[in-house]
């Protein structure tokens, strides 16, 4: 092995082995005595037939991704020629030779094996051939070899995503990750067990997480030893990690940032970031030991990494997943982080242009000009996350088989779960969460590429909602007043206060109308809820990086949405509580954050609420009648 050129893998298509199997073959099927032949020492072993010094290559199947031990037709031409020569006999080209397609297009090693040894050594390096066109194929988005992975059960998918400062590029504001680990789910039976079995482990659909085959999401946990009971078992992992030195300070604008709704977000140093970055990524006698002391806090590492050790016959247990994973590993590189060099990357993009390509997911419009999609076009994460649709089955009334089987040539094509019914394809709900924060973006992305794969056994995740203390929620309320205050002295001047009725400061009673006040986020809204109007919900892309108020008419509760950096709104939404009054008409907030019923202006009248001082009822009607006969007696 020590000779060796550079050749072309265009015609080197026949297995070296496969040559020699064939003929052995072909001997037998036409029993022909070879071994009674001048030349029949030469198939006494295959190590006797490698005597001829065979060139060669190693390649890859471009349709099996199998490695291989190639030559050419010619040299097997000469194999032919040297017997007629040397022993006059004629052998025809034996039939069922193994001919393979080279997925390398660069100029391969040109090897010349004479002896089993050299072909020992050449074969102990097919399997890092293997490697590194696996890689290739992953990277560029081959369908098959993603599949394939998928169906393993062995790897864990990890999507990691960056948020960069868009005045300072070097500057990273917040890491996102979200990773699911297909062998552990498949080591604890989650994968193989039945729907009747998970049923009777008590296992049930939580509000968050990623469904796999059986709809198994990330949190379920099953003991590994009996199976039957609970056991911390977690097999879906997400994160997401602001940096402290930039919170209120750099806030991005092109788009703004938008705070992480999939869990609870965590503060760390700048310095400390790559650390954990490594530690999500790398060995933990690697990385991180024990504990480390983060903000006052105490952050605890990961039990073990989602990395297995390098190799270099073997692609790494971990699969990075993201939109343009080339620049995400520039970056990783800019911060000093290593990665096994034998990690697959898959980009999404690439990925779903290549199904599309080969029409798996049907006929898709583009965004832009609402036609149908070209098969070079790509798509980016939130017009893929719109393309994606589930299949359900409609419930068929008794006695409609007869009817149905007669319909014609117009009905849907049957469901696999059930031939009857006819398959019904819906767009799902996708959750109203922002692209621009980074764990929101790994989250959803790790979904894009379930949904790729597993659709029928992926289920939409949900947003987690959190809680506020009540020191949060007083300052909240606060700040919403204080706005409130400055709204109200500037409406002399602005001229807004026409037409008004008059609030005065003390003994406020409940008005008619709600005055317009002015909201955290700075635009105007009213101040009044009326019982049947319907929840305001965030939409998927929203500019505004203010707090936001959401009537909820089930509950008769005022819902505050955090703002971009606002690190109370990182753990949740704030809930404002607010006790509905006994009456029909709508409810207004006090300036204490308590709730006070708002009569209609009948309602006043009988009650005698009319005026500034609050006057009763009964003293109303005595001057309202002393009144009518001073008028009578004039």
């Amino acid at each position: 092995m020590t000779d060796f050129m550079l050749a072309d893998p265009k015609g080197w298509e026949y297995d070296l082995h496969s040559v020699y199997s064939a003929y052995i073959g072909y001997f037998q099927a036409h029993n022909i005595p070879w071994f009674e032949r001048t030349w029949g020492h030469l198939f006494t072993s295959f190590e006797d037939f490698l005597a001829f010094s065979w060139p060669t290559i190693t390649v890859t199947d471009a349709y099996t991704g199998r490695a291989h031990i190639v030559t050419r037709l010619n040299s097997i031409g000469a194999f032919l020629k040297m017997i007629k020569t040397r022993f006059g006999e004629t052998l025809p080209q034996a039939p069922n030779i193994l001919q393979v397609t080279p997925f390398e297009t660069s100029p391969r090693h040109l090897r010349n094996i004479s002896d089993y040894a050299t072909y020992k050594r050449l074969y102990s390096t097919l399997p890092a051939a293997v490697l590194a066109a696996q890689r290739t194929r992953v990277r560029a988005g081959d369908s098959k070899t993603i599949k394939e992975l998928w169906a393993k059960r062995d790897k864990t998918f990890l999507a990691l995503s960056f948020v960069w400062s868009e005045r300072n590029e070097k500057s990273c504001l917040e890491f996102g990750y979200a990773a699911v680990r297909c062998g552990h789910m498949e080591a604890v039976y989650l994968f193989s067990a039945t729907a009747a079995e998970l049923s009777y482990l008590g296992f049930t659909g939580p509000d968050i997480g990623l469904p796999f085959l059986i709809r198994i999401i990330g949190g379920l946990r099953v003991d590994l030893t009996s199976r039957s009971t609970l056991a911390n078992v977690d097999v879906h992992r997400k994160g997401h990690y602001i940096v402290e030195e930039y919170v209120d300070k750099v806030i991005n604008k092109y788009p703004p940032n938008q705070p992480w709704q999939f869990g609870e977000s965590q503060l760390t140093p700048k310095a400390k970031l790559p650390q954990i970055v490594q530690a999500v990524i790398r060995p933990k006698q690697q990385c991180l030991y024990g504990a480390m002391v983060l903000a006052g806090r105490e952050w605890a590492t990961m039990n073990h990494s989602l990395t297995s050790p390098e190799s270099e016959t073997s692609s790494n247990s971990i699969v990075l997943v993201g939109f343009g994973i080339h620049a995400q590993l520039a970056r990783l590189e800019e911060m000093k982080i290593k990665l096994p060099h034998n990690v697959l990357t898959i980009d999404i993009a690439n990925f779903e242009r290549s199904l599309y390509a080969t029409g798996a997911r049907g006929v898709i419009p583009d965004p832009k000009t609402e036609r149908p999609r070209t098969p070079s076009t790509t798509l980016n994460l939130e017009n893929l996350l719109r393309t994606f649709h589930q299949h359900l089955q409609p419930h068929r009334r008794p006695g409609s088989a007869k009817n149905s089987s007669s319909s014609g040539s117009n009905r849907s094509p049957p469901s696999p779960l059930n031939p009857n019914f006819p398959q019904i394809s819906v767009p799902i709900s996708i959750p109203q969460c922002s692209m621009a924060n980074s764990g929101n973006d790994a989250f959803m992305t790790l979904f894009a590429l379930q949904m790729l794969l597993d659709p029928a056994g992926t289920r939409v995740p949900t947003i987690k909602k959190g809680r506020l203390g009540s020191q949060a929620q007083g300052q909240a309320l606060a700040m919403a007043n204080m706005n409130t205050m400055q709204a109200m002295n500037m409406m002399g001047p602005m001229g807004m206060g026409m037409g008004m009725p008059v609030m005065p400061m003390q003994g406020m009673p409940p008005m008619a109308y709600g005055m317009p006040m002015v909201a955290i986020n700075g635009g105007m809204g009213p101040m009044l809820v009326p019982p049947g109007s319907p929840r305001l919900a965030p939409t998927l892309n929203n500019k505004n990086s203010g707090l936001r108020m959401r009537a909820d008419s089930g509950s008769g509760k005022l819902q505050h949405s955090s703002s971009a950096y606002d690190l109370t709104g990182e753990f949740g939404q704030m809930k404002v509580s607010m006790k509905r009054a006994q009456s029909s008409g709508p409810t207004m907030a006090s300036a204490n954050g308590s709730s006070l019923p708002t009569l209609g202006r009948q309602q006043q009248l009988e009650k005698g609420t009319r005026g500034a001082n609050g006057i009763g009822s009964e003293s109303w009607r005595k001057r309202k009648s002393s009144f009518v006969e001073l008028g009578k007696r004039e």
